[in-house]
């Protein structure tokens, strides 16, 4: 009955340790990317008395960690839209490596 068992009885081998390490520093590391994220900052440099049809409005976008590729802005009075605009942004760097890619 004793060869029956075998070296369950010992404990937990190795193995099961290092997997539950690296379970948890993966683990760990994911809520450090959740946690750390920030949207980006949206400024108007110059705020109007009011909005009209010639109303020219200034839009500052800055993003710290993360390279924006798109902005959309939405003017809405009362419910309504009454302006949208989408800028599509093209500001990231050129990596020379991935020339297969399609990008700037």
């Amino acid at each position: 009955m004793s060869k029956l068992r075998g070296k369950s009885g010992s404990g937990v081998g190795a193995g099961v340790v290092f997997f539950l390490f690296v379970l948890a520093a993966v683990f760990l590391g994911f809520l450090w990317k959740v946690a750390s994220r920030q949207g980006p900052t949206i400024l108007l440099p110059k705020p109007p008395k009011g909005l009209g049809q010639r109303t020219e409005l200034v839009v500052d976008a800055k993003d710290a960690r993360h390279n924006l590729k798109t902005l959309a802005v939405e003017v809405v009075q009362d419910g309504q839209v009454i302006h949208q605009s989408n800028l599509v942004i093209s500001a990231r760097p050129h990596r020379w490596w991935k020339f297969w890619s399609a990008g700037p």
